[in-house]
């Protein structure tokens, strides 16, 4: 099996569980998969993740990664708080030894997130302590990726990373970097020692119409530039420099790679496309 590649998120239309994904891996060669809370793990359900990783063990794979989809930047997020603490014995119990969360889910609206930028600076802070304070209770480390507007970007993750005062690490997420307008290749080698998973997919750059902006979902860099989910290879992310930068601080975890389903291809084109390209680049 290859061991350095991970499946994350469910690349084929559908998928409706886990052990699907872990099927897709299995047969494929793919020695992980990355969980997403969603499926069996929608909620933190403990006896789920038994199941699950029985499962997974049967099949020879492992799970590379935990990781949440959340906003934690919110004024209601103890909520969501209490409920990461919870995932951290889902991770535990699937035998991860990474919990990844996102901490500000925002996209299409760089004004508000400039405007309470403080606001949701500290607050994002505060979670992350507690967050990560409460994994190490089981032995979990945990990783944050360059995301969103607030923590992204050399600025953005050194300021986090001193500020934050605890034992983190990082996901190298080689698309995201655009939301803030920088390439992976110039981010990565400010953290060496600092990456232990790694997140792969692509975006195409362009200028966005009046009625993307009107809709409020457009996914906006904070220059303003849309973003749209492409193939690999096809958009704006230099893979090769971005892989040789990260091999350079002595990277050795796994690559997680995103396949949203696209126009204009079938699910199973775009899986082997993706995976062909993930395969040349990491030989």
């Amino acid at each position: 099996m290859n061991q350095k590649i991970s499946l994350y998120c469910p690349p084929l239309q559908g998928m409706t569980d886990y052990t699907q994904l872990i099927d897709l891996a299995a047969a494929r060669g793919i020695s992980a998969v990355e969980t997403l809370n969603m499926f069996e793990l929608t909620t933190p359900d403990l006896d789920a993740a038994k199941a699950l990783r029985r499962y997974a063990d049967e099949k020879g794979v492992r799970f590379s990664c935990v990781s949440l989809g959340i906003n934690l930047v919110e004024e209601d997020s103890w909520n969501w708080i209490a409920i990461v603490r919870q995932y951290a014995e889902v991770a535990a119990i699937l035998g991860s030894p990474f919990l990844h969360h996102t901490i500000a889910l925002e996209f299409s609206d760089y004004e508000k997130v400039r405007c309470n930028w403080d606001t949701y600076y500290q607050r994002g802070l505060r979670a992350v302590r507690l967050i990560a304070d409460y994994a190490q209770n089981f032995g979990l480390k945990c990783l944050y990726e360059d995301q969103g507007y607030l923590f992204n970007g050399v600025e953005g993750m050194s300021r986090f990373l001193q500020d934050v005062d605890r034992d983190i690490g990082l996901v190298a997420d080689f698309g995201n970097i655009q939301f803030v307008d920088e390439a992976i290749e110039d981010f990565i080698p400010h953290f060496p020692g600092k990456f232990y998973h790694a997140h792969v997919k692509d975006y195409l750059r362009c200028s966005p119409t009046p009625a993307q902006l009107q809709s409020g979902t457009a996914q906006l860099s904070r220059g303003g530039t849309l973003l749209t989910d492409c193939a690999f290879g096809q958009g704006c992310v230099h893979f090769a420099a971005g892989w040789e930068a990260l091999k350079a601080t002595g990277f050795d975890g796994y690559v997680s790679f995103e396949c949203p389903p696209l126009p204009g291809w079938k699910d199973a084109q775009l899986f082997d496309s993706n995976l062909q390209f993930i395969n040349e680049l990491m030989k």
